[in-house]
């Protein structure tokens, strides 16, 4: 019962507090529709908002979330899957494309989050070339900020991990389901790329090669003025990748040695 009188309070409070919104809204009987429609999940109330308050009508957009999420009193997750499903769809574009940046976000996130310029260097070149440009990447992050959000560093975060549990599970997902063996080949295969071109040496342009890293007064400086965090990344993590490709068997171990071998060749 608690938890139903927050998310009813809740709902109240950031209801009121948007202008552009009908009045009808903040009735109590609309109220406890919103807060039934949460199905006691805190989560579910806390997207409508952001959603809601980021987009030109919201009028509009509440009631479409309120048509697009019937309660399921049996299955606690089923309306957070729908209002999640719901805003991919407002997204809008190829479903390909919006697929492939979402396997490269959640496939990185659970090892460490990254800004969004880092994200878009380790797309996989398939996917590339299926039209997720840089443009079209930073369009799908602004679109989905009521699942995501960019902190004060510039680092892409999942606003709640129900997301990103959401997007892992095929029966949930639906048509927003990616394969996360299919994202890991790509995306090791992309950190190999990125060591072959960027790695070289002296990358730091230090004045001696022969000081110890506690002798370099402005190292840190350094590093992240030459490395770039896709390569970083790459440097640190490509073995992760290619480990949880080859459990599913889609990078054979002649190949991954063949292309570590070239790679290791390479320089």
């Amino acid at each position: 019962d608690d938890v139903w009188r927050d998310i009813y309070t809740f709902n109240e409070t950031w209801l009121k507090s948007v202008r552009k919104l009908d009045k009808k809204w903040t009735e109590y009987e609309n109220l406890w529709r919103l807060t039934y429609r949460a199905n006691g999940l805190f989560i579910w109330s806390s997207t409508v908002r952001d959603y809601v308050q980021k987009e030109f009508d919201c009028n509009f957009a509440l009631d479409q979330i309120m048509e697009r999420t019937e309660t399921e009193t049996n299955r606690p997750f089923a309306t957070l899957n729908k209002l999640y499903q719901f805003v991919l769809e407002q997204a809008g574009g190829d479903v390909e494309v919006l697929r492939a940046a979402l396997g490269v976000l959640i496939s990185t996130a659970r090892i460490k989050p990254l800004t969004h310029k880092a994200l878009f260097e380790l797309v996989p070149y398939k996917f590339s070339r299926q039209g997720l440009t840089e443009a079209a990447w930073d369009g799908i992050l602004g679109r989905l900020q009521s699942v995501l959000y960019i902190d004060m560093n510039g680092v892409v975060r999942i606003c709640h991990p129900s997301f990103l549990d959401f997007l892992n599970s095929k029966d949930r997902a639906g048509d927003f389901w990616t394969d996360p063996a299919q994202i890991n080949v790509g995306i090791f295969q992309k950190c190999m790329r990125l060591m072959d071109c960027g790695l070289k040496f002296n990358i730091c342009k230090l004045d001696s090669t022969f000081l110890p890293d506690q002798e370099v007064e402005d190292l840190q400086t350094r590093i992240s003025t030459n490395i770039p965090e896709s390569l970083q990344y790459s440097c640190i993590y490509w073995m992760d990748h290619l480990l949880l490709a080859k459990e599913t068997g889609l990078i054979p171990d002649a190949s991954a040695r063949a292309m570590i071998r070239d790679f290791l060749c390479s320089i």
